[in-house]
């Protein structure tokens, strides 16, 4: 009896024990590689590269380990990896929602067009980033409105990387009356421009006339900023224009229509 426990052991036991060494020595590796690889790649490239090559990493690392591991103890592991296989692509369908968004955060990594604190606009929405993740973005909103965006969606569509340089031109458009002197009108516009507490850029001072309209002639002031100073500029530039005209005597007509009367 005693023996055959002996030959038990040798014949199960040590490959276990082998097995078992092997799962944990290699389990400790990959964990040191993998969080190595991500601390590094996150101070050379950004947090969310770091993440997402250490988690690869890591999956690969364990998926060897196992085999690895299952291999000493004796198991097939060739039938093992074919049973795999099918339920990978059992698997693979029902996530290939996931799969897909992983891989197209992956394409936003290479081509690196926000990062986080970037305001972005995507349709009719505008937000900050506040956070990148595997599966999607996350943007909160001027009211505080927390939205996600799914990372293929963003890679299938347009958006707008509001914040990506430092400078942004916005424009304000008002209402001038048809009997003004459009060359004095936009030179004052000029001068409100070049005076403006938010102006940054002092040599490219441009008013136009944009278009004749029912009541009024409507001319535009383009002024660059910062691009965080956009509704503030905007609030100011509308206000110095409001003050000038009233000093200048410009008139800033009301919508007008004239109805004429047929007498008999």
């Amino acid at each position: 009896m005693f023996d055959i426990d002996i030959a038990t052991i040798k014949i199960y036991g040590y490959p276990l024990i082998k097995a078992a060494a092997i799962f944990v020595v290699g389990l400790l590796f990959i964990n040191f590689i993998s969080n190595s690889l991500e601390r590094l790649l996150s101070r050379f490239q950004s947090e969310y590269v770091g993440m997402i090559i250490g988690k690869l990493v890591y999956y690969i690392g364990l998926f060897f380990v196992i085999m690895a591991a299952l291999d000493n103890f004796g198991i097939n592991t060739t039938q093992l990896l074919g049973a795999a296989g099918v339920v990978g692509v059992a698997v693979g369908f029902a996530a290939q929602t996931s799969v897909s968004n992983i891989i197209s955060g992956a394409f936003l990594i290479a081509e690196k067009p926000f990062v986080i604190g970037d305001r972005l606009q995507v349709g009719n929405i505008i937000g900050r980033v506040s956070a990148i993740d595997l599966l999607s973005i996350k943007l909160v909103t001027a009211d505080n409105d927390y939205i996600r965006i799914p990372n293929e969606y963003l890679v299938k569509n347009s958006f707008v990387n509001l914040t990506k340089y430092k400078l942004k031109r916005v424009s304000v458009t008002v209402g001038v009356s048809y009997k003004e002197d459009l060359q004095k009108v936009l030179k004052i516009l000029n001068e409100i421009i070049a005076d403006n507490e938010f102006n940054k850029n002092k040599e490219k001072i441009l008013s136009s006339i944009t278009s004749f309209d029912a009541s009024s002639i409507t001319v535009t002031a383009y002024m660059w900023v910062s691009n965080q100073q956009t509704i503030s500029s905007k609030s100011s530039l509308l206000k110095d224009i409001k003050e000038r005209f009233d000093k200048e005597k410009i008139e800033i007509p009301f919508p007008q229509v004239v109805v004429h009367k047929e007498v008999n």
